[in-house]
């Protein structure tokens, strides 16, 4: 991703090693160590970041990849689709569209690279989440949730072609 996906509130970028730090404290440490465990993976290009911005401060970030999935059954099923893990937002923007936003960014990234789908997991008991996605026009799968127990989630995929998204702000630096 180059450039930025900005409004006048917040600046939505790919993340750098020195964003982690802020990450971590407005995240929490375990997301901040999630996602400087995928800065090597956006080092090789199997994927990025995706960070949004209050002023200086970090309130929210995705995981974008295109690398096969973890789970068994979402390599069979949706084989090639590019991936989106650990959406947060910081509880005191939640609400206010940084969500929505950083997931029209994730789907104009893919778009340009060509990509006609993206999916997800959700937590089952997520359900404002989850109205997020399906407002957006994500879908759950035609599979049984994966995981157990309170660990259990659904996958929920886009057609990114003709999806219904939040209008973009305006696009700063989008390589063409």
């Amino acid at each position: 991703m180059n450039g930025e996906y900005a409004t006048p509130d917040f600046v939505i970028r790919a993340a750098k090693a020195a964003d982690i730090t802020g990450l971590s404290a407005s995240l929490g440490a375990v997301h901040g160590v999630y996602y400087r465990r995928r800065l090597p993976l956006q080092a090789a290009g199997k994927g990025t970041i995706l960070l949004a911005e209050r002023g200086v401060a970090p309130v929210a970030a995705v995981f974008v990849t295109w690398m096969p999935a973890l789970e068994r059954e979402v390599r069979r099923e949706l084989s090639g689709v590019p991936l989106l893990y650990h959406m947060e937002v910081t509880a005191v923007v939640r609400r206010q569209g940084i969500g929505e936003r950083l997931l029209s960014a994730a789907r104009t990234l893919l778009s340009r690279a060509g990509h006609r789908r993206m999916a997800l997991g959700v937590d089952l008991d997520n359900t404002g989440a989850i109205r997020l996605y399906e407002r957006l026009g994500f879908r759950r799968w035609n599979h049984q949730p994966l995981g157990v127990g309170i660990a259990a989630y659904d996958m929920m995929v886009l057609d990114i072609v003709g999806a219904r998204t939040t209008a973009p702000p305006r696009h700063i630096g989008y390589a063409a």
